[in-house]
């Protein structure tokens, strides 16, 4: 995750500013955003404490609990140049994604850009890794196709991670999708990346990223 997360992630995100860690987990992200040494403060998120977040040492660097009661609020007091979510969304419920997607855009200052990563693939870009595994994958209709990103997700957090609490929900979009809810909410698309199917995970979900803005 680190490695991914350097060669992805963190190249999108904007320095200087405060990044806001949206579902930080057990903060992985937070922990090579500190390493680059380039933004000014760093506030992570969850719904549940990870023991990981005591190991966690930075000047400027705070973790907190929050429900999606508090999320508004607490983005309105925090007002961050940039919100990290990586494979945060598709443990949602399609209408929360939608209701964090809409706090999102009404607590944001203009011209806050928005970094995601999901377990998501592209109907209309090419892969940027794995294109014979992409083709396998393409070869099954939409809805086993669901199907198989859940069944991978779920080894990957009941079984290698022992996260018994996870929410599963397998709410999947694929990239077109993402972009059209993050627009219709009112945010502008800066960058669409579909990454494929990297070859060094233990579970090979496909991989996409966007970078969204407040205009």
């Amino acid at each position: 995750m680190p490695k991914y997360f350097n060669s992805n992630v963190v190249p999108e995100i904007p320095t200087g500013g405060k990044v806001f860690d949206l579902g930080c987990g057990r903060g992985t992200l937070i922990q090579e955003i500190i390493n680059r040494r380039e933004n000014s403060e760093i506030v992570g998120i969850d719904i549940k404490q990870a023991p990981e977040w005591n190991k966690i040492v930075g000047d400027k660097v705070r973790m907190e609990v929050v429900q999606e009661e508090n999320f508004l609020s607490v983005l309105e007091r925090e007002q961050p140049d940039v919100v990290t979510v990586t494979w945060v969304f598709h443990h949602m419920e399609y209408e929360q994604q939608k209701r964090y997607i809409g706090s999102l855009y009404k607590a944001l200052k203009t011209g806050a850009v928005i970094v995601a990563l999901e377990d998501s693939y592209s109907e209309t870009l090419p892969p940027e890794a794995g294109q014979k595994r992409y083709e396998d994958f393409m070869k099954w209709d939409k809805e086993n196709r669901q199907k198989i990103m859940g069944v991978l997700d779920w080894i990957a957090n009941r079984i290698f991670s022992m996260r018994l609490s996870m929410p599963v929900p397998f709410a999947y979009r694929t990239l077109e999708d993402w972009k059209q809810v993050f627009e219709e909410a009112g945010f502008e698309t800066l960058k669409m990346r579909f990454l494929g199917f990297p070859d060094d995970r233990d579970i090979n979900n496909p991989q996409s990223l966007l970078v969204i803005r407040k205009p």
